[in-house]
């Protein structure tokens, strides 16, 4: 179900999705979020928007703790 979410939600929904992410990272989930099944598919999105802007995420701290989108 998350890889369809992922792949195919709208901009708004991905958006609050790397917003979660972020706040998450701040955690003791980082381990586990660096090896979630997730987030390369997160970054593929990601990186197929071609410079759409998520106007609350913010990819420098998702980047920061998960590594290169593209």
């Amino acid at each position: 179900m998350g890889v369809r979410l992922v792949a195919h939600c709208d901009v708004y929904m991905l958006d609050s999705l790397v917003v979660a992410v972020n706040d998450a990272c701040q955690g003791e989930l980082l381990d586990e979020l660096r090896h979630h099944p997730l987030i390369p598919l997160l970054k593929q999105r990601i990186a197929s928007l071609d410079g759409l802007v998520l106007p609350h995420a913010d990819l420098a701290i998702f980047e920061h703790y998960l590594g290169a989108i593209s």
